[in-house]
């Protein structure tokens, strides 16, 4: 599996996909919209089934639900020029960043890839 990519207004295929099915939208148009083969769209809304997402993915809910954890300095000055390129702050990246690798089940690919 890849890394989600923006499709759209959406954070990932996966949200774009979800919400041309939920809207009526058939598997060939979602295709053509979205940019891939009419198979991939089963496959995303299946695995989006498999994880429990409907509609468009999870709401994160952030405000009220919160926890903390320490980033370290190193790393927020890693993530300071890709968040301006965003326009949001280093934190809220590594926010992002955190809930699209859980989002997608990616901990293993990401952890793992350094072991080739």
């Amino acid at each position: 599996m890849g890394s989600p990519q923006p499709s759209g207004c959406y954070r990932s295929k996966t949200d774009h996909v979800l919400a041309l099915s939920k809207a009526g939208v058939d598997d060939k148009s979602i295709a053509a919209l979205v940019g891939i083969c009419p198979t991939s769209v089963s496959a995303l809304r299946a695995s989006a089934k498999r994880r429990g997402l409907k509609n468009g993915g999870r709401s994160r809910g952030w405000e009220g639900n919160n926890r903390q954890i320490a980033i370290g300095k190193d790393v927020l000055e890693h993530l300071r020029p890709h968040a301006q390129r965003r326009n949001v702050t280093p934190n809220e990246l590594a926010r992002r960043l955190l809930a699209q690798i859980v989002d997608d089940n990616m901990i293993d690919a990401v952890l793992d890839d350094r072991n080739g």
